[in-house]
């Protein structure tokens, strides 16, 4: 019975670490997005506290409205499937849509013309350079988990090779 109890135990422990991890990585994340735009935008004091609440917000409601690896899905199996998948995609872009239209008018309030431009192309760029070093991760693991497996089978081959050698005296 203890040994079980240990196990749950070191399970919640576990589950518990990785949404730490989770949540610290999108403090991280949202924290160095802050300062790129801090400086890029070229923030003064009273824009930077009155920008920091709004941008936390959008960020909150962004995340929400778009989870991570939003755009990573099988292919469905019938059309039927598919198109229900694209129309789901398509709605959550939408809402996407909807929370940057709405936190607009805030922003505006804060930044000046050319900031809210600025902003706009800088969250686009963001975006896009965290999407490809996602995709490149990936890319990378594919090619380990290819490899390791690559190594599995000549391993296995050579276990084969060894024993029919064996078996036949050789």
């Amino acid at each position: 019975m203890k040994k079980y109890i240990v196990i749950f135990a070191a399970t919640l422990l576990a589950l518990a670490a990785v949404a730490q991890d989770k949540t610290d990585v999108r403090g991280r994340i949202y924290a160095a997005k802050l300062k790129h735009m801090t400086h890029s935008l070229n923030l003064s004091a009273d824009q930077q506290t009155q920008f920091a609440e709004i941008y936390q917000r959008y960020n909150e409601e962004m995340h929400k409205v778009l989870p991570a690896g939003r755009d990573k899905r099988p292919v469905a199996e019938d059309v039927k499937s598919e198109a229900k998948a694209i129309k789901d995609q398509l709605q959550k872009q939408k809402a996407a849509i909807d929370v940057q239209t709405k936190y607009i008018d805030q922003f505006a309030r804060v930044l000046d013309a050319k900031q809210l431009h600025r902003f706009l192309q800088s969250e686009r760029k963001i975006s896009t350079k965290f999407k490809a070093k996602r995709d490149s991760a990936q890319l990378k693991q594919r090619g380990r988990d290819f490899r390791e497996k690559t190594q599995e089978m000549k391993a296995r081959k050579r276990a084969m090779r060894e024993k029919a050698r064996a078996r036949r005296g050789d």
